[in-house]
């Protein structure tokens, strides 16, 4: 269900070194028992003042929050720089994963946990030849002992950036994961770095397996800077983006399907907007992440091809449109069975298939290699106006909007300073901003728009 389970995270310093996560699913055995959500864990902890910069921590690594919740789990390890001295691989084209995978596909860990956990892929893989891969550990019926086997030797292993959010993190960040062809079965399954190559990750019952989703875009025509303009939004947001257990259970009692009929009108349309904005502000769960990422995409490239549209079509209702075709989910609901389901039913993305082999437009299509950069500072023109009519700049952070407006009364609100835990009550002044902190809803709405 959400922050489960096996996408990787990241973690401490060392070459070649793991840091095992505390998920359960990898482990195999059930999640300790822990207490229910308080209200502290609800949506009424909307803001996170950053007091330290997005995707670092006290400690350099991952922002742990708590282990798993119930059977949820947690992120898992995170790939280090072990890989760094391994050759190139040349792997076979029917099974060369560089072939099939780019940015904004998505991979459903399986196995770990009976929810799955969803991450949003960064960019195209890239393949190192470890020198061996060894399977699960096992005990010996006869005499209790735990040991490895090897499986294969010299074997392609793919790397790859990922943007999730999971239990044990704090906020959505971004990770680094790894996986491979099994030599057997042909399955794709999740891995860990041990001494002298790498080990299958083990799940519930067997291996932790990949389901991987291929959007209907490939380089050519996925517009990359906006893309990942929308994937910082999500990653840096100002406010409390750290995985919730209410978001969870929402997912589990209601539907996250979005009904075309139900918006074929105008009205209906710029009703589904204005929603979509409003579910943007709920906390994550781990199948939060992709549908919000894609959904501020489709809002930014409908704004940047406005000249290009037919009969002068608003790009608003052209967004929404564009959402209907490709993700139509509500995001602070969706869970990672219900997100396939609904993807595959577009007709429009597709699951790797070694037997078919990659789609049509991405077999001519070269991958970028360059990793995704993480924009520092965001552009806004001198005086530019929110929807309400107020002067913006940027604020400290150098990415979010404010306009230092009088929005509420001074008052204490629920969040967590920083990085932190605990939740804490924090005396806030009313204002947006106004140089950092919770911003008004004029101003997230020109965040939202502002193109690369």
């Amino acid at each position: 269900m959400s922050s489960s389970e096996s996408g990787s995270s990241s973690s401490s310093s060392g070459r070649g070194q793991v840091r095992q996560s505390r998920c359960c699913c990898f482990r195999g055995r059930p999640a300790p028992r822990r207490r229910l959500p308080s209200d502290s864990d609800d949506e009424r902890t909307p803001f996170m003042i950053n007091a330290s910069p997005p995707g670092t921590s006290p400690n350099g690594g991952l922002r742990r929050a708590d282990e798993g919740l119930g059977g949820m789990g947690a992120a898992a390890a995170e790939i280090f720089t072990g890989f760094a001295r391994c050759p190139e691989a040349n792997p076979n084209p029917v099974f060369d994963l560089r072939r099939f995978i780019r940015c904004g596909d998505i991979l459903n860990y399986l196995g770990g946990n009976k929810w799955g956990h969803i991450v949003l892929i960064l960019g195209t893989p890239t393949a190192k030849e470890v020198p061996v891969l060894f399977d699960m550990e096992r005990v010996d019926p006869v005499t209790n002992g735990r040991f490895i086997v090897e499986l294969a030797r010299d074997v392609p292993v793919y790397l790859c950036n990922v943007l999730q959010s999971a239990s044990n993190m704090q906020d959505i960040n971004t990770t680094s994961c790894a996986f491979v062809v099994h030599p057997q079965t042909q399955q794709i399954c999740a891995v860990k770095e041990i001494s002298r190559g790498v080990q299958l990750s083990a799940g519930r019952e067997g291996p932790v397996t990949c389901q991987i989703l291929m959007s209907p875009f490939n380089n050519a025509n996925l517009d990359i800077p906006n893309f990942r303009l929308a994937v910082e939004e999500v990653h840096r947001a100002a406010q409390d983006t750290k995985w919730s257990f209410r978001t969870a259970i929402r997912g589990y009692l209601r539907s996250a399907a979005l009904r075309v009929s139900k918006y074929r009108s105008v009205y209906g349309k710029r009703q589904l907007a204005n929603l979509m904005e409003e579910k943007w502000r709920k906390r994550p769960v781990c199948s939060t992440v992709p549908p919000r990422v894609w959904q501020k995409y489709f809002l930014k490239a409908c704004i940047k091809h406005r000249d290009y549209m037919q009969n002068g079509s608003d790009p608003e209702l052209a967004w929404v449109e564009a959402v209907l075709a490709f993700m139509p989910v509500k995001d602070d609901r969706v869970l990672p069975k219900e997100l396939v389901r609904i993807l595959l039913g577009t007709k429009r993305w597709q699951e790797i298939s070694f037997r078919n082999g990659p789609p049509k437009q991405r077999l001519v299509d070269p991958p970028i290699k360059a990793k995704p950069q993480i924009r520092t500072k965001r552009q806004l023109p001198p005086g530019q106006p929110n929807a309400e009519g107020a002067c913006c700049w940027i604020g400290q952070d150098q990415f979010s909007v404010y306009c230092g407006r009088q929005v509420e009364k001074p008052k204490q609100i629920e969040g967590r300073l920083g990085h932190s835990v605990k939740v804490q009550k924090i005396d806030w002044d009313g204002k947006c901003g106004p140089m950092s902190g919770p911003q008004c809803a004029a101003c997230r709405q020109l965040q939202d728009r502002l193109i690369a």
